[in-house]
């Protein structure tokens, strides 16, 4: 029998969030020479704590922010 609730994405919380954008941000301090990066993700995690931003929302910014370093190296 296939569950119906197994087949839902659930909404990440804002630990998984957190988790998220501390990996991006590992994967970005491997890259070197981050000036902004690490500010532009601690701006996410407060903008996500003080509920301005979902959690959705703070992983797609943080991947925005990673893509953007990719893009430039």
């Amino acid at each position: 029998m296939n569950n119906f609730e197994d087949n839902i994405e659930r909404t990440p919380t804002i630990g998984d969030a957190r988790q998220h954008i501390e990996a991006v941000r590992s994967e970005i301090m491997s890259m070197g020479a981050n000036d902004s990066e690490n500010e532009s993700l601690d701006q996410v995690i407060v903008k996500l704590e003080d509920g301005d931003i979902t959690s959705t929302e703070a992983m797609q910014q943080a991947d925005a922010i990673r893509d953007s370093k990719q893009s430039y190296h």
